[in-house]
């Protein structure tokens, strides 16, 4: 019963804990480039500035980074599960 009690809980906390918040780029250059080069310029990029953080917002040097890769900043799609948007409502009340 322990076993599987422990097992219900890794697997719900798991839930949360997979969630993040993604950033959506603009391809700017005249040839076609999809995710796989998006993403491979978000690593680099990260390697370069540091990790775009989870809850914060892009940081100016990330979207320069990109842009000079040939990526425009659109947007960031938030996830409404993740502690930071959870905790914001709590505190704001709703």
């Amino acid at each position: 019963m322990k076993r599987i009690m422990l097992t219900a809980a890794l697997l719900l906390g798991s839930t949360f804990v997979a969630h993040a918040d993604h950033n959506v780029w603009n391809n700017l250059l005249k040839q076609p480039r999809g995710d796989y080069e998006a993403i491979q310029d978000a690593q680099y990029c990260e390697w370069k500035v540091g990790p775009d953080l989870n809850g914060v917002p892009t940081s100016a040097a990330t979207k320069r980074c990109m842009r000079a890769r040939g990526w425009a900043f659109d947007h960031t799609d938030l996830e409404p599960w993740t502690w930071r948007h959870h905790h914001r409502h709590w505190r704001h009340g709703w």
